[in-house]
């Protein structure tokens, strides 16, 4: 019997796209791909013009802003009442050549984005960036999910008593079945050079970002994961920047308690260890810093100790090293992640924590 060959193959290929497509695709590898909205660029490269002068810090030196574009939102979830719900922030990772060299941090409920580097380093050796990935945060851990599972990323010391412990051995992995995973590739470019020369025919101009921001070029002081001594860290960024020591926060906090140091203190104990370890003298005020304080402060080269609340956690301890005058941003050492921006909402400065998920509102400061 003679076949006819070209129908024959285009029967096999028809089949074959047959099944490909009936296949079954699990709700949670379902990846977004929409283009990201105009205003979440403007508002990223806003934030990556106030943070220019401060590449360093950021880990950013060699990396070249025009040539960025940003990914696809990356969304977080926190484990409550046995389900994962969608966070109140998310993440739009920030490429540079397919590698991942930041994050943009938008909570739900502000226009302005927040640029961290925090988990950066971690994620871009663990994950390939076509993996699809989500945050999730239980009672006191950050994890990242994947196609592999859970893959813990921090755990804090205090327990966020609003959330349940998840316990991913146990759990019924139906739960994450409807939660939606994003790669870190790079869909669209920022622009930056374009949005900026923009940002400048109707506000300012790029040159007045750079002349209007003052810093204290600090060096990062960590504390240890599930630690308590943010104070410490912080006592040491700045006694280290005056006095050009080089001192832990661990050594710091030993300096106080010795061996039993894991332990946190109230503002004005922080600040009588920066006497007395560095002969720096610090005045505490229990209220928010205005403008003009934060800008006096780092212009006469003290960069500011600063203390902030998270409902559901407590406090934490910062170092505010950077101010731009005309646009509501200051940045921050955090101990607990790195170099950071937060931003003003009227009344304080507040940042959000992708270690924790939480918001924290600065609430006192040390000058």
């Amino acid at each position: 019997m003679k076949v006819n060959t070209k129908k024959f193959f285009t029967l096999i290929f028809t089949l074959v796209l047959t099944i490909n497509l009936i296949i079954p695709v699990s709700a949670s590898e379902t990846l977004s791909d929409n283009a990201i909205p105009n205003e979440i660029i403007t508002e990223i490269n806003k934030s990556l013009n106030y943070i220019s002068t401060q590449k360093d810090i950021f880990g950013l030196t060699d990396v070249d802003f025009g040539t960025l574009s940003v990914g696809n939102q990356i969304k977080a979830y926190e484990y409550r009442d046995k389900q994962l719900k969608e966070a109140e922030f998310s993440l739009f990772p920030i490429i540079n050549n397919e590698r991942l060299v930041a994050f943009a941090v938008k909570n739900n409920e502000k226009t302005s984005i927040e640029i961290t580097t925090t988990f950066v380093k971690d994620i871009a050796s663990s994950f390939n960036p076509s993996t699809p990935i989500a945050f999730i945060y239980d009672k006191d851990t950050c994890y990242i999910y994947s196609s592999s599972g859970l893959t813990e990323m921090h755990r804090s010391s205090q327990s966020n008593n609003g959330r349940d412990v998840l316990d991913y051995n146990t759990v019924d992995k139906s739960l994450f079945d409807s939660i939606t995973l994003n790669n870190l590739s790079s869909n669209e470019f920022l622009n930056y050079e374009s949005s900026v020369n923009l940002m400048a025919e109707n506000t300012y101009s790029v040159n007045i970002a750079a002349t209007t921001y003052y810093s204290c070029n600090v060096s990062y002081v960590s504390q240890a994961p599930d630690s308590y001594y943010c104070w410490a860290s912080s006592v040491a960024c700045i006694g280290n920047y005056l006095k050009g020591k080089s001192y832990t926060g661990e050594y710091v906090a030993q300096q106080v308690f010795g061996s039993n140091y894991n332990q946190q203190v109230p503002q004005e104990k922080a600040l009588k260890a920066l006497k007395d370890i560095y002969d720096v003298s610090y005045t505490s005020n229990n209220y928010v810093p205005s403008d003009n304080t934060i800008l006096g402060s780092i212009k006469s080269g003290r960069p500011l100790f600063s203390g902030w609340w998270a409902t559901w956690y407590g406090g934490h301890a910062t170092v505010i090293c950077g101010i731009n005058i005309i646009a509501g941003y200051i940045t921050i050492m955090n101990p607990q992640s790195g170099f950071q921006s937060a931003t003003s909402n009227g009344t304080t400065y507040t940042y959000t924590s992708i270690t924790n998920n939480l918001v924290y509102e600065l609430e006192r400061y040390g000058n």
